[in-house]
This record gives structure tokens, sequence and C-alpha cells, in this order.
């Protein structure tokens, strides 16, 4: 049923630039029908009495200088036809039509991305004006839904809605025409309360103008293309389609309206639309999202400083902003003075900044703001209040620049393009995260919480270390700068150069020494930290920056640092090597450079060793050749990224993996069993590495990994490193004895926990010669022993005991630090004492570990040898993490595709050796796989045996039968 008060409240002006006349016409006819007053005075859009302008995003700039006087909705024309078909009122901030807002007006379900990746491009969206869609039921209503590269095998192909269908009937000129005039004749002669019935050509072109009429389904790399080119580029060429599915002709035209000639609004149904910005995350595009929620203490603290003071609202302030700040002012005892448009305005607004304490403004325009500036009254930003920043006695200079009102609407020109990550700030750095959040967000600039090497323009970083430093280093990015620049910028409300705010400054490479970074690493050596990647600092230069002296004070208090208050979810995902070895022959071009700073560390920061990092989509699914990946050169880091490509994996097995690992430290940390991890085969593990050998035949023995090797860079790198640590630990005469050398036992640990534990158990490892493994989320079957701070149902726990790996507490290494030796394990394995229950998961048996590591130990083969198992696309657990879990234990993966012969397969399976396919526990019977395997009696069981099988008890063990489905 249309309603006739839709736009009641609203007095529109629709700016005629750019329309073409039908658009024109149906977008009054929409206002008009609903209630709205259009006002058509030349000089009506700049009145006080205007509530909306409509425009094409062309006509954008010429109502942008009296946004700073008083607030007006500004939307696209998309926006009135969306809200009529709709019958429901819409944020006018999604649909804004400022050109540089390219997804303005479009809706963007992330679909089966995953979250990593799905951060960073929400983040984008957001930004860049669209509306995020998370809530799978309220997919129909999105106008975009983006796929995986590699996802097509296991969709089916989208069906169109019924709506759309509607929509998209055909229609020509002159029938538009007709229909449009029909309805302009009968809204001039018939009651207000006379419903006009719409023909259908006129709602097609609507929805079709309101973008309703089709879905798209796009691969992610649209969106990238969008933001790279800065402007909304056509879907066509990254259109998704599931494998097999048809192809759609093009030019193929919809039926003609005339088989339908009249529709009613409520018979398309587009609710699932609307519920898109009832449910749709919309507080991440507000100026809420900047600001943490305000502590107990900070607001009492508010009181005693605005008890009883009166504070004036700019109107150039948003409605629901201004009425937020209301509220929050309210609470801390404040009478707020919020004085609407009128004849009288100007005379009141007078008046009340007289007894005023305080003047809140946006901008530095409006009435408000200049009369207040006359009077000599207390002016501030919007900030100050959401931030808590009337209780600061002593601001810093930082925090003086977010407590002045910005100096106009809309963002700094030419910023608003830039995509900003923090790095090493929190809540007690100065400036603090929140601090350069607000700056940030002030000059229109998009806040990416992760380091995206495909998005990221600029790196703020607290000091000239941490994690993402490094990698932004190694990627050769230009704007790695001091949080200065971002304040200079505001201050200015210009874009300011980045060169003076350098860290970093790329050059050619010489054979001279840059002193700056020579004093750099000298100090860093005395500190006596750890060394994580130097070969990148090593080969360039770093330039001193205004924040570098606090930095090195910090680094001498042996503080660390690292971000504790941004978004850092990703925060263990990115593996870092902290090898405090170089390669013997790494090939720098810079000796001088290379021999002064070779044993430095440059970081100086242990906390920070694994800080947010995420690389859109790299960093979550590299092949495992890459993953352990050896230290390199700056350009050689440069090349290792790898983009996001699942590929089907070919039968493995365990013995496959390689036999000894290359001697990299790394930071891992735990992955939860419901979070999806990399699917990497067990034969890309160079099963080629050498026996570790003694000096006397290091020569050979380099000679014979380079044969072997995969590549070049990788047989260059081990070799070095085994001749390197054979040199400083075993003396001369050995060349002579090498028959009495004892043979080596090679510990390689995989850590997990937080960011502090990792540090400080990787010092004790390396500083005892062994190794950490380089793997991150992901179990590694080369590791002997695997550190866990409590016991979970984790990917890294399952598998290592399914391998028969030692699972050790914290307390082994720090026994082992004090006896400055490795000790014998037994006393610190897991389930050893009584007490570790308390540490344990209830669904764990505590005697696991040993159980199956003296299983392993015995000769048992493996919990699944001869096993053999089919695994679903959708497992739950995912499908990589069941992989590495079956190959951890023995078994073998088969993949899940049409060319397997399963009438075969199925006569072969013994107790001894089933074959079984793990599915999701809510799998519908519909499942077309689920239908085949049982077609061919193929055992299709619950995914979570796989877990229970190994965690639970084992006597009697978990029973197929009980998971079957």
């Amino acid at each position: 049923m249309r309603q006739r008060s839709l736009y009641a409240s609203l007095r529109c002006v629709v700016h005629p630039a750019d329309l073409d006349v039908p658009e024109l016409l149906a977008l009054e006819l929409c206002l008009l029908d609903g209630g709205a007053t259009i006002l058509e005075d030349a000089n009506a859009a700049s009145s006080s009495a205007v509530t909306h302008i409509v425009c094409h995003p062309n006509s954008y700039q010429s109502f942008v200088e009296q946004r700073n006087e008083r607030f007006v909705a500004l939307v696209r024309p998309e926006w009135v036809f969306r809200t009529f078909l709709l019958q429901r009122l819409l944020p006018v901030d999604r649909f804004s039509p400022n050109p540089a807002l390219i997804f303005s007006t479009l809706a963007i379900s992330a679909g089966t991305m995953g979250k990593d990746s799905r951060k960073v491009t929400n983040g984008l969206i957001t930004h860049f004006g669209g509306q995020i869609v998370d809530q799978k039921e309220v997919y129909p209503g999105a106008t975009h839904i983006m796929h995986q590269e590699d996802s097509g095998k296991d969709t089916t192909e989208p069906e169109e809605q019924e709506f759309q269908k509607l929509l998209q009937l055909s229609f020509s000129k002159a029938d538009l025409a007709r229909g449009v005039d029909a309805w302009r004749l009968h809204v001039a002669t018939h009651q207000e309360d006379s419903t006009y019935t719409l023909p259908s050509c006129v709602v097609a072109y609507m929805g079709q103008r309101a973008g309703l009429d089709k879905q798209y389904h796009v691969k992610h790399t649209w969106i990238e293309e969008c933001v790279m080119r800065q402007s909304r580029v056509p879907e066509g060429p990254f259109a998704y389609k599931p494998t097999g599915a048809a192809e759609t002709k093009p030019g193929k035209k919809g039926r003609s309206w005339k088989t339908r000639p009249e529709v009613h609004l409520e018979d398309l149904n587009l609710s699932k639309c609307a519920q898109v910005y009832q449910l749709g995350r919309t507080e991440l595009v507000t100026d809420l999202s900047v600001v943490r929620r305000l502590s107990n203490e900070k607001l009492e603290a508010m009181k005693k400083t605005l008890h009883g003071a009166i504070a004036l609202l700019a109107q150039h302030i948003a409605p629901l902003l201004r009425e937020k700040l209301s509220d929050m002012l309210k609470t801390v005892d404040a009478k707020v003075a919020n004085v609407p448009f009128g004849d009288s305005y100007q005379d009141i607004v007078g008046k009340v900044v007289t007894n005023a304490s305080i003047v809140v403004c946006r901008y530095r325009g409006g009435f408000e703001y200049n009369e207040a500036k006359r009077q000599g009254k207390k002016v501030v930003s919007i900030y100050w209040v959401l931030a808590g920043l009337s209780q600061v006695s002593k601001p810093t200079p930082f925090n003086e620049v977010i407590q002045r009102p910005v100096q106009s609407f809309g963002s700094i020109p030419g910023m608003q393009s830039f995509v900003i990550t923090l790095s090493g700030y929190s809540s007690k750095s100065s400036p603090t995260r929140e601090e350069l959040q607000i700056a940030i967000h002030a000059t229109g600039a998009c806040l990416l919480p992760v380091l995206s090497r495909a998005h990221s323009t600029h790196l703020l970083c607290y000091e000239a270390s941490g994690e993402k430093y490094k990698k932004a280093l190694s990627w050769r990015f230009d704007n790695v700068l001091s949080h200065e620049w971002i304040f200079a910028c505001l201050s200015k409300w210009e874009y300011v150069p980045e060169l003076a705010f350098r860290y970093n400054a790329i050059k050619e490479l010489s054979g001279d020494t840059d002193s700056t970074a020579s004093d750099h690493s000298s100090k860093k050596k005395d500190s006596g930290d750890i060394n994580l990647e130097e070969e990148i600092v090593s080969n360039t230069k770093l330039a001193i920056t205004p924040n570098v002296r606090s930095a090195k004070k910090a680094k001498k208090g042996g503080e660390g640092r690292f971000d504790v208050d941004g978004i850092l979810t990703e925060i263990e995902k990115v593996p870092t090597p902290t090898d405090k070895k170089t390669p013997a022959n790494q090939k720098t071009p810079t000796p001088a450079t290379t021999s002064k700073s070779s044993t430095t560390t440059p970081s100086g920061r242990a906390k920070e060793v694994a800080c947010t990092l995420f690389d859109t989509p790299t960093n979550t699914a590299t092949p495992s050749s890459t993953k352990r990946k050896t230290l390199k050169s700056a350009a050689e880091e440069a090349s290792a990224d790898v983009e996001e490509v699942e590929k089907e994996p070919a039968m493995k097995t365990d013995t496959e993996a390689a036999k000894e690992p290359p001697l990299v430290i790394c930071i891992s940390s735990d992955s939860n069993a419901d979070e999806s991890g990399t699917k990497e085969a067990a034969n890309t593990q160079a099963a080629s590495k050498q026996p570790k050998e003694t000096k006397a035949c290091a020569k050979k023995s380099k000679a014979k990994k380079r044969m072997g090797a995969d590549t070049e860079e990788s047989d260059t790198s081990k070799s070095s490193r085994a001749s390197s640590k054979k040199q400083k630990k075993e003396p001369a005469a050995t060349k002579k004895t090498r028959a009495a050398s004892p043979p080596k036992v090679e510990r390689v640990f995989l850590l997990t926990g937080d960011r502090d534990q990792a540090a400080l158990h990787t010092s004790i490892i390396s500083s005892l010669g062994g190794s950490v493994s380089e793997f991150s989320r992901e179990f590694d079957s080369n590791c002997t022993h695997i550190i866990c701070s409590e016991l979970k149902r984790t990917e890294k726990f399952i598998a290592g005991c399914a391998a028969g790996k030692w699972i050790l507490k914290p307390s082994y290494l720090e026994a082992r630090s004090a006896a400055g030796k490795f000790l014998d394990e037994a006393a610190h394995e897991w389930g050893s004492h009584k007490s570790d229950k308390k540490d344990i998961d209830a669904r764990i048996w505590p005697e696991v570990c040993a159980y199956w590591r003296k299983e392993r130990a015995g000769g048992h083969p493996g919990v699944f040898n001869g096993w053999r198992f089919f695994i679903h696309a959708k497992c739950v657990p995912p499908r990589d993490m069941c992989e590495r879990i079956v190959l951890a234990g023995g078994g073998s993966v088969t993949p899940l595709t049409k060319s397997v012969d399963f009438d075969s397969l199925s006569k072969e399976p013994t107790p001894e050796a089933p074959i079984v396919a793990l599915f999701p526990p809510e799998v519908p019977t519909r499942d077309l796989w689920l239908k085949k395997l049982k077609t061919h009696n193929i055992e299709c069981i619950k995914a979570t045996f796989l877990i229970d099988y190994i965690t639970k008890k084992q006597s009697p063990p978990a029973k197929r039968a009980d998971y079957r489905l």
C-alpha cells in the first residue's frame, strides 16, 4: 500500500542539471506522490527551508559550500526511486552524490570471501559510500554479491528474484513518456488521497534507475579494480559464473511491459531490499566508529568539568549525530541548547552563545561558529565530546588539533582516495591510536585496520619497527610515515607532501653507507634485541624523522610496543622470521651496509613480533613452498607474495613431507578449529633436503643442497645458513675429526599463544640453537615439539597428537632457559600432572598427548594409516584443516571430483583401511555429493569425527557409526 505521507517532512529541491526529462518528471512525481513539498524558487537550494537536495554527481560541488552553514541532505536520484519503491526512507549517507564515493547507492555482500579478505573489503566498501550486507538472510536484497575466484565448482547458479523479473520488463521511450505524463496528470487533477495505479513501464524504469533490476555476482577483483581506478567499473569482465552455468546471451531483451500493463508496489515484495539497511552495518561510517566507548571513570571526570554547563550544538551537524552528542552531554549533566531554524533564529543563537560555556561545531562555518568566535567563546569539535576530551588538563599538540573543528565540509582535496594503516599505536602512546583514528577520519582518508599490499597507500608507524613496518619496506612502500604527516595535513587542511615525514628513503643502492642507517643499527645492537629481518633494513637507508627520538628513548627503556586498541583479529596470521643468524653468502649490493648492520636488530621490539598484517588475499593462502621461505633480501621478499588460489589437491600422504626443515625462526600462534587455514600439498616440501654435516664437508653439503632444492634462491639461502651455523659452533680442528662428531638432534618448535609469549619463547629457542617453524596458524609436519599455554581443540594440537609430536607446556622452555640446555621433555608434557586439567578443554582426554606420542614412537604407522578420505568443500572444520590432520595421522586425501571412479573405490575399503567422506554436520540431505557417495556405498560421516577420534579417550575410541550421515 502506497504511503501518502512517506515524504511529508521533506522540503526538496530537484536540481535539473544532467537529468533527462523523464527522470526529472519521475523524481518530482515520486516526491509529490509521497507528500513532499518541492521548492521551485530560484534560490530555494540555498534557503533555510530546504531539507533535501536531489542532484546528479556532476552537480555535487555546487552544494558543498552551503553544508558548512547548515545540514541539508544531498542525495542521488537513486535514493528517491529506491525509497519510493520500498516505501521506506533509507539512510541518506549511503546515497551521496559525491563522485568520490564510488560505491554510493550499492549494497554489497562479501559472499563467500574469507573473513580476512572480508575485513579489508568491507572497510573499502564502507569508506567509498557502499552499504555492507553481512546477513545471509538478506542477500537477495544486495545489489552485488562477491565470490572468490575459484569457488565456482562449489556453488550453484544464483536464481533471479521475482521482483527483478518485473523490473526487467522492456519498454520504449515513448511508452515511458506516456506513462509518466498520465501519472503527472492524475497528480495534478485528483485528490491527495487518490492512488494512481502505476504503469509497469514506469515501475520498471524506476527499478532500473534505482539499481534493483539486477543482482550482480562478481569476483572480488572487481572491488580492487574500482578502488584502483577510483570509479565504478563495468561488472561484465568480472562476472562470476559457477562451473557449468549456462551462458547468458548478450543483448537479450526482457518480456514487454504490455504483458503486464500495471503493477502495484506491494506486488514487487521488496522487503529484503529494505532489510539490507535495517540489518546492515552502518555504524562503521559514522563518526562514532573512530572513538571508543567512554569508561565510567571518564564519564565521572566529564561530569565534574561539565556539570551545569550550557552547550550549543551547531545546525550543520547531521541530525543523528547531533542527537548522539546531545545524549552524551546530558549524561554528564550538561545543559544542551539546540536552536531550530526560524524567524528569530539568529537572535536566539546570539543570546544562547552569550550564556554558553562551549559551542560544538563540526566545521569552521555556520552562524553558531561565527557568533561564538565573535564573542570569544570556546569552540570545540564533535570529537571533544565523543572522545571525552573535556577532562584532559594538559592536551598534547596532537590532542589540540582534534579538539578544533575541521576547516570545512568534506575531505581534504585529494585525500579521500588515501587508504591509511596504523602500526604500533595504543591507548598509552602519544598520539594514541584513538587520536590517530580521529585525525584520519577528519581528513576524509580511509582507515584500514590491516596492511594491504593491494590497497594501502600509507603506513603510519609509531616508530621504525614492527612487522607492518618491515613488510612495508620489503614491498618497497614509498609512504612509510611518521604520524606528524597526518596532523600536518589536518592543521593546514591541505595535502602535505610525504617526503619530509618518511621513515625510509629507498634510494639507488651505492657502495657507501648512510650514516643514519649505521647509527640506527648500532643503537639497536646495543639494546640486545633479537634481529627479526635485518636484511630488509640493511638494504634500506633510514631517514630520521622527528619521532625517531622518542622511538630510541623507548628502546633504551626496553619497553614493548604493539597495537592493542585497534582491530587486531588477524594478529597472528603472518609468520615472522626471527633467526638471528645472517646467511653467510647472502648477496647484498651494498657490502659496506651489510658489514655494519648484519648483526643489528631493525625493530628492537620483542613485543611487536607479530603485528596485524594482511595482504589481500595473499597472506592466508601461500603455497607451502613459499611459506617455508628463508631469509631473503628485500627484493626477494617483495616477490614472495602469492595470490590466494585454491588448487585441487592430489592424493597426499604424510610420508611425502620433508624429513628435515631448514633452520628458520618465526612466531606462530594458535589457530581455532573453526577457522579456515590454507590448503597445502604435503609433497611441496623439498624432499631433497640433505642431512646436516660437519665442517669437514661443508662445501660438499652446500653443493648437494643446491642440486636438490626447488629454486636457486632457496638453495643459496639454505646452504649459507648451514655453513654459517657450523662455522660459529665448530672449531677448525674438527675438520680432521669428522667421524668422531656425534649426530646432532634437530629440534624444531611450533609455537602457540600471544605475541609476548612467542617473542620470549623464540629468544630462548634461538639462544640454544633450536629453530621455530615458520608456519603460523597451520600445523607443520616438520616440527618436533609444540608449545601450548593451554590445550584447546586447535589444528596444531590435534595434528600434533596424530603425528606423535611432543606437546609441551611453556614451563619446558622456562626450565630449559634456566639450565642453559635442552632437558628431558616428559616432566613438561601436557597431562603429566593432575593440575594440568584446569587448562585443558573438557572435551580433551588429559592423557591424549602421551598416548599418541608413545604410539608413534613404538612404531605405530599413524592413527589414519591406510585410511582414504574424501572431504567436502564446505566442511566444518574447514577442508584444508581436515586435510592436514589426516596427513599428520598417516592417511591420504582424494580430491572430490567427478573424475573419481567411485564404482571401483567402493569395492576397496576394509575394516583396517576404510574409505570415508567427511561432511559438515548440518549438510542438507539434498547435497549432490552426499547423494552420489551414498549411492556408491561410500561411508559418509560428520567431519567432527576427525577431531573426536583423536582427542577423546581411546578405551574405546570414537566409533564412525555414531557420526554416520
